[in-house]
């Protein structure tokens, strides 16, 4: 298994904070194929989960739409007709 190894501070230079967060990512990942520490994995998965959430936070990508998102926003929309008709 091929462990990737990242460096970081070149890519924090930079100053994008994307592609910082996904060095951090990749990096992470790394670590926790190269440990064989339970408790080091445990620490570093909590790390790269909340890395994760920072790049989707930060991603400008839009996420595409599934039938069921458009299934969701339909029925709200309904509700929110009735409400306004309730009134």
């Amino acid at each position: 298994m091929e462990v990737i190894r990242v460096k970081i501070a070149p890519v924090a230079r930079g100053g994008e904070v994307l592609a910082t967060l996904q060095a951090l990512r990749d990096r992470l990942a790394g670590a926790i194929d190269a440990t064989i520490s339970a408790r080091d994995v445990a620490m570093l998965s909590s790390r790269l989960v909340a890395v994760m959430q920072l790049i989707a936070e930060q991603d400008p990508v839009p996420k595409s739409r599934t039938p069921l998102d458009e299934l969701h926003e339909r029925r709200e929309t309904k509700l929110k007709g009735r409400l306004l008709v309730d009134r």
